[in-house]
């Protein structure tokens, strides 16, 4: 679907002012972000955090940006003693995203299936 200014500003606030943002620079320059939010799953009353948004700038994905925000991120919800859920809305790519995430402990807990997008 095609990009929202509106939308992707809305959502950063929102992460903001009840969930949280993590941030990494190279130098002065954000090289890439996560935000997550507290959930419930369909199926359960308990509650976990899941990305909202996770982005490193292309220039930036073989620094340490990325592994460095899943930790961030992960270290957050563990002293929330919550589970963190993120998801790959992408297509491409999505064997290395799966080894990535995989590196750092992560279960593999199925797929996003699209059709007409």
């Amino acid at each position: 679907p095609p990009l929202s200014i509106r939308k992707v500003t809305e959502t950063a606030l929102n992460a903001h002012e009840r969930g949280k943002i993590f941030v990494w620079k190279d130098g002065k320059e954000i090289a890439g972000a996560i935000g997550l939010m507290p959930t419930k799953l369909w199926y359960s009353e308990a509650e976990i955090w899941g990305d909202v948004f996770f982005y490193v700038k292309p220039s930036s994905r073989q620094s340490r940006a990325a592994v460095e925000l899943m930790r961030k991120a992960d270290a957050f919800t563990t002293t929330k003693n919550r589970p963190l859920f993120v998801a790959v809305v992408s297509g491409e790519d999505t064997l290395r995203k799966d080894d990535f995430y995989k590196s750092l402990g992560f279960k593999y807990l199925g797929g996003v299936y699209a059709k007409g997008v």
